[in-house]
């Protein structure tokens, strides 16, 4: 920006540069309960929509960035559960 701005609390200078660490967004405690454990169960990972832009989370991004590859990850993960299913 060329102008100073307010951004969550802090300030950021003209020409700074602003990065996004998209993973922490995944780990907001006020969002998900327990962020940091991992637990394929959890309410918030609804079957129905993990893998599309309407995801409670940001792991495959969301709207016109939304991950071209995100269908291509659920097919894996369909298969390769079923394959440890079959052994």
């Amino acid at each position: 920006s060329t102008t100073e701005v307010e951004l969550s609390g802090g300030t950021v200078p003209p020409g700074a540069t602003v990065t996004c660490l998209i993973g922490s967004a995944n780990r907001d405690e006020k969002r998900y309960r327990d962020p940091d454990s991992f637990d394929i169960f959890r309410e918030d990972l609804a079957a129905t929509n993990a893998f599309s832009a309407a995801a409670d989370h940001l792991a495959f991004a969301l709207g016109r960035h939304f991950c071209v590859g995100a269908l291509l990850a659920k097919a894996e993960v369909e298969t390769g559960v079923g394959q440890l299913l079959d052994a």
